[in-house]
């Protein structure tokens, strides 16, 4: 297999490597339209297609100072994923089952779990947030 599903434990990764706001912020929805049938994960505590999110918590100070970790989010390489790993301690899981609807944060590290086989399907869209303004969906 290619691509993020490759990693047996998930590719980590943001989708905006930017400080976190509490007054702003863009939210990735992802509709689950089919889960990988390989039951038959790499990872063998962890179902094959599992999301992965790290709730992290961190000031704007703090996240230039972390910036060097913080870079390997947008990198594939095995030493950037498993210092990550380390780093970013354990992850909440989310078993994820067709017709389920995700919103993550996408300035929050996160990661699917590997597969040998199947597919995962899944329809993506991002909603922005603005304190005091409305929602504002896009596709």
């Amino acid at each position: 297999m290619h691509g993020p599903t490759r990693w047996r434990s998930g590719f980590i990764h943001v989708d905006s490597l930017e400080p976190l706001s509490q007054t702003e912020g863009t939210f990735s929805a992802n509709l689950y339209l089919k889960q990988p049938d390989d039951v038959h994960s790499y990872n063998g505590s962890l179902s094959p297609g599992t999301l992965q999110i790290w709730p992290l918590k961190y000031t704007r100070t703090q996240f230039y100072l972390n910036a060097h970790t913080l870079s390997k989010l947008t990198t594939t390489t095995s030493a950037g994923q498993m210092d990550l790993r380390q780093k970013l301690g354990s992850p909440v899981t989310v078993n994820v089952e067709p017709g389920d609807l995700c919103l993550i944060c996408v300035q929050r590290p996160h990661a699917v779990a590997g597969f040998k086989g199947g597919s995962r399907v899944s329809l993506q869209g991002f909603v922005e947030y603005k304190r005091g303004e409305g929602l504002v969906v896009e596709s």
